[in-house]
This record gives C-alpha cells, structure tokens and sequence, in this order.
C-alpha cells in the first residue's frame, strides 16, 4: 500500500507563493494576523491525520450539535451555526482567487476549530457565570432598581456581584450603566472581563474610563469609571444626565472619594425620579446603609462560590520565636521619625514567602493547577520579595512570578491574568489593587503579609500621608476571598490570632 504524498501548500518552496496569493490584505488569516501562526501548526496535523480520523471527529461533532444548542439556550448564548453539509463543518471558507488542491477545505476546517475552540470557552464561561450564588438574584436585583431608586446589596467576595449586575441591568433594558470601582487597574479589568463574557466589542458598549485613558464613549451602555472620575464629572453634569444607573461598588472601602458620592447621589436620588442607585459591598453594615438611604430594599446574597481553609502562620525569626511587629500607632510614630521596620533595617523578611512556597510545591502535585497571589504592603516589598524567589523559581522551573501594583504599566499589569504553561504556576505579587474587583483565574492559594499602605489623615500638615500599617478585619476577609474565586482555596495569614483580634472591625466582621 502507497503512502499518500503530502499535499502541495505543505510544501515549504512553494510557502512564499501561497502567501503572496492566499494571505495578503483582504484574504482571511493575513500573515500579520496572529491566528496566521496557528493556521501554520495547524496544517501539518490536519495532513497527517487520517481520513477515518478525521470522519469519526466529524461525526461525534456533528451528534454533539443539539446537545450543544440547548445548553446554549439555556445560557442565553447564540446557538451554533449549522453544518455544511459537504464537509460536515459549520463552516465553509471561500478564497478569491484559485487555492491548490485540498487548501479550501484545509482553510474550512481550521476555522472550524477555531470557533469551535472558542464557542466552548464562551460555554465554560458561561456554565460558570451560572453558578455563581448571585445569578440566582439576578430578576430580583433588576426588578428591584426598576421599583425603587436605591438598592443596596450585600454579597460575599467572589459572589460575582461585580462583574453580573451590570449584565443583570443590561438585561433588563438599561442602556447608561456607570461602575466605579476605587482603583483603575480594577475598572480596566473588569471593563474587559465584562465585554468578553456578553460579546461585546472592547471600548464600543463596554468600556472603562479614568484618569487619562478611556475606550468608553457617549454611546457605551455600560462604563467603569474610579470614583474620583465620577466626582469630575459631577463637576461638569451635576444631575449625571449621561447616566440612569449608577453602581457604587466596594463601598465598603470608605476613602473620601467614596463617602463624597455617597452624599452627592443620595441627594440626587431624592431630588430625580429618573436615576437608579446601587450600593454594593460585601463587608458594610447593611442595615446602617439602608438606613441612610431612607431604609431603602437590601438584597443579600448568601454563600460564596467555594469553600476557603484561613490558617495563621505568624513569621518567626531566627530562633523560631515569633517575630513581634509595631501596631498601627507604633509604625506611625516610627516613620515620622524616619526609622525603619524589622531588624537590621530590612523593611520585610522574604525568607516565610519562600518556605510556603517550597510547602505548596511539596504538597500539591505538579498537574494540579494552584496560583498563589501574595499580598504585599508596597512597591518595594515586592520587589524585595521577588528577587528572594527568583533563584527558586529559576531552579525549580515550577513557577512563573509577576509583580501587581499601580505602578507598573498595562501591559505588565494584563500579564497577571494569562494562563501559565502547563506544569508551572503562577505567583503574583501584589499590593491592595488586587483586594478587590479583581478576578484572576486560577489562584487557590493567598498568603496574607497583613499589611498595606493607606492613605491617613495628618493633622499637622491638614493633609493626607501615605503610611504603612495593619490592614482592617474587612480587607483581610476581603483577602481571603481572592482564593476561593475560581475554585476552594488556602488562605496563609502571616500573623497570629492574637494580631488578628487587634484589626479594626473583627467583632463586626466576624459575626
């Protein structure tokens, strides 16, 4: 029996020819194009495959086609096209001028694989979506905005609340949706997740506006914007005329841009019937927020998406005694004075961030997926604690680490939400941006430094001062909380019980 020869566009003479004729400007899968790549690999396989392979791939496809429609009915998503019936495909790619023999149907079936690759991430994410605890209040959240001009909504972290409400609300007809968030990075990211996952074009419906960058415009239906760019704009439209609905989430942040809006909109609710207000959180006394609004309706979400163990793991020093740090008045009193944290003038020991990340590697098979997001107080701990892990990382070939804060540009900053080559994780060193808002696919496990750098009232100079400091009992929950997003989680806190029961607000927190 004769092998069959390789069909002539595998051939790499006549490679130059088929692109000058086939993949230039105006053909589908341009050379420039980065699906152009993968149409490459693509093709050797294809040829390599055998007929009845191919068939039998085929064949379950096409058995697989109603089962498939259905369940994307059942989602709200659009259903898949039908198949051509020649090739059995859902697609049939024509090109303009005369293809070698083979070439068309090869062009057929990798854009075949191509949307069915993608059709089945837009299924997974949307069997996701369906799970979370807050899409089962999703007619109750809309009918509520629509009945009444507050709302306020309670809903543990990683219920989903910031990223389906405004799809809830898109759902039910509104148009000019406005989201602050208190950081940038969190309404640029949650500007794209959004757009993905309802088939929006990036910065056309969907889009994100802050200071000096924006892909929102007059025609977006839904827009996430920082708070201090919503209080700009109440400058310049004080009734917030480009808007129906204002969505105030993290509300429990409480920075003065935050406690700013709050009086502003609740004074606009009460003078306009025309704007809608929602207030969410998933850590604020609801019943003093409803209370303020003129004990308007309060929706709470029960239950967070997966189960997350906390275990405290204070930092010992060298002779495995517990490393006692200053409270938040002691480290206050120590920066006026120009000193330092930690012994020896080092502002933090990275040598506990390496053990836990031996003891994971050690305890999680390398097949299993387990991203760690590590809270840092600051730019220069992260750094400090990354060059400590580097050599590891370097040695074991198991992990990959990228630093998270403001300041960095955003194309490092969209780094932390790729997916790691197989076999190797991520660790993703960040500030407080990622506390909230924030969904980065794939971390099971956070280690909690317990410190941040807040901005604080200075009363001698009338002014605000950025200082390093324990965080509160609600940012610590809110911490634990990035780790039970996507999947149960493991929460390290590298401080004690006894630090713990000295944060702010763990008696309201905890109950």
């Amino acid at each position: 029996m004769s092998t069959p020869s390789p069909p002539p566009w595998l051939d790499d003479a006549q490679l130059p020819a088929l692109e000058r004729a086939l993949h230039g400007h105006g053909d589908v899968y341009r050379t420039g194009d980065e699906l152009y790549p993968l149409l490459r690999s693509f093709l050797p396989k294809l040829a390599a495959a055998s007929p009845n392979a191919s068939a039998a791939s085929s064949s379950a496809a096409a058995a697989s086609t109603h089962e498939s429609a259905a369940l994307a009915e059942r989602l709200g998503l659009p259903p898949p096209h039908l198949y051509d019936a020649s090739l059995r495909l859902r697609v049939r790619v024509h090109t303009r001028r005369a293809a070698p023999p083979g070439y068309e149907t090869a062009l057929s079936r990798f854009e075949a694989w191509v949307q069915s690759r993608s059709f089945a991430r837009i299924l997974s994410s949307a069997v996701a979506r369906a799970e979370l605890p807050v899409s089962a209040s999703g007619v109750d959240i809309a009918a509520a905005v629509r009945a009444h001009p507050v709302l306020v909504l309670g809903a543990d972290t990683g219920a989903g609340k910031s990223t389906q409400v405004p799809q809830f609300l898109l759902r039910a007809g509104f148009r000019r949706i406005a989201v602050t968030q208190p950081r940038r990075l969190a309404a640029q990211a949650l500007a794209a997740r959004v757009a993905e996952e309802t088939l929006h074009t990036f910065g056309a419906s969907i889009g994100y506006r802050v200071r000096f960058d924006s892909t929102a415009s007059a025609h977006s239906a839904v827009t996430f914007l920082t708070e201090g760019v919503l209080l700009r704009e109440l400058a310049s439209d004080p009734s917030l005329q480009r808007y129906d609905v204002v969505v105030l989430d993290e509300a429990h942040e409480r920075h003065v841009s935050t406690d700013l809006l709050l009086g502003v909109l609740r004074r606009l609710v009460t003078a306009s019937s025309r704007l809608k207000l929602v207030v969410m959180s998933a850590t604020i006394n609801l019943a003093k927020m409803s209370s303020y609004f003129g004990l308007c309706p309060v929706i709470c979400v029960p239950g967070r998406t997966h189960a997350i163990t906390v275990e405290h793991v204070p930092a010992l020093g060298p002779d495995g005694e517990q490393l006692h740090r200053p409270s938040n008045a002691a480290a206050a009193a120590l920066a006026a004075k120009g000193g330092k944290q930690g012994s020896g003038g080092s502002r933090i020991d990275p040598a506990p961030y390496l053990r836990l990340l031996q003891r994971i590697d050690a305890s999680v098979p390398e097949t299993e997926r387990g991203d760690v997001l590590v809270f840092l107080s600051g730019a220069a701990e992260i750094d400090s604690v990354l060059a400590a892990l580097a050599p590891y990382a370097a040695s074991s070939r198991r992990w990959a680490l990228l630093p998270l804060h403001a300041g960095l540009p955003a194309s490092q900053q969209s780094r932390v939400f790729e997916a790691a080559p197989s076999k190797v994780r991520k660790c993703v060193l960040a500030t407080n941006v990622a506390e909230t808002s924030i969904t980065i696919d794939g971390i099971r496990f956070v280690i909690d430094s317990g410190r941040a750098k807040l901005m604080r009232h200075d009363a001698a100079s009338f002014g605000g001062v950025l200082r390093e400091g324990w965080i509160s009992a609600a940012a610590a929950a809110q911490r634990a909380g990035r780790a039970g997003r996507t999947g149960p989680g493991h929460v390290y806190r590298l401080y004690s019980p006894d630090e713990f029961s000295q944060f702010e607000c763990v008696r309201i927190c905890t109950e």
